[in-house]
């Protein structure tokens, strides 16, 4: 079994096997989903896709999800697990510590570069946010409950929305100036709420940045938007592409890359 490595910034978040095709034994058939309990690793969901050529594992809602091939049986997923278990072990370590929810309290703040957030209370009237140049202020009422589900998901909608709004403002005209200085042109710029990647850049030119890069320093913001900017030269993470991306970045790219294990794309509250 051949291993491959699928990483966003050098941060793992899929591992990928390849499953042999030319089978001599009779393929056991399976269900489109199916589970397979490991006494380590816990539930471990199966699902076919017709279009995968190669076994995928993530981690989604705390939980390893496992998408292979039509012609993949349950002992193959087994084998993979066994080969695999110490950095499944890892992968689902982190995404259980990722899928935490954040939870809004009246203490609830977000401070970075171009945004903040804080919690005030309000003599009266129904909870409200205030939007100003600094950023977002929630007006609350002393006899709120906080634990309601609709308050924390509205909570984070109005939150996400904002940064989303701030991100269009201030990400895309820096990033543009970025390409200028380094004579590239992205073809398009679009701000997504995706939390698997900070971002990406497709073979047609389009980067698609994420809403949380807002949280970020500013200088984690350029190395992110200069990461993605060097696939407009190199598309695979090479010898050539780490080259690109390090003289852009003065020779600092080994220690952004540290700086950023300490962050992930996601709404986290202080």
């Amino acid at each position: 079994m051949r291993l491959l490595l699928n990483f966003a910034h050098r941060q793992a978040q899929r591992i990928q096997a390849t499953v042999p095709r030319d089978r001599k034994e009779d393929i056991e058939k399976m269900n489109e989903e199916s589970l397979l309990n490991d006494s380590e690793l816990g539930r471990i969901s199966i699902h076919h896709n017709a279009r995968a050529k190669q076994m995928t594992f993530r981690c989604k809602d705390g939980q390893l999800a496992c998408t292979v091939p039509v012609y993949a049986t349950g002992r193959d997923v087994a084998l993979a697990v066994n080969r695999l278990r110490d950095r499944l072990r890892r992968l689902l370590q982190r995404g259980k510590s990722r899928s935490v929810q954040s939870v809004f309290t009246p203490q609830s703040r977000i401070e970075a570069d171009g945004f903040v957030f804080e919690c005030r209370q309000a003599d009266g009237g129904k909870p409200r946010v205030q939007e100003d140049a600094r950023g977002m202020t929630f007006l609350y009422p002393a006899e709120l409950d906080w634990t309601m589900p609709e308050l924390q998901q509205w909570l984070t909608r109005v939150v996400e929305e904002c940064l989303r709004r701030r991100a269009q403002r201030m990400l895309v005209p820096r990033l543009m100036q970025l390409a200028t200085q380094r004579g590239l042109h992205p073809r398009h710029v679009n701000i997504r709420k995706t939390k698997s990647r900070w971002g990406s850049c497709s073979t047609q030119g389009n980067i698609q940045l994420s809403l949380y890069l807002m949280t970020l320093p500013p200088h984690l913001r350029d190395f992110i938007m200069h990461h993605e900017l060097t696939h407009l030269m190199e598309m695979n993470h090479g010898e050539r592409f780490h080259a690109l991306l390090n003289q852009a970045l003065g020779g600092q790219e080994a220690a952004m890359q540290r700086e950023m294990k300490l962050y992930h794309p996601t709404l986290t509250l202080q």
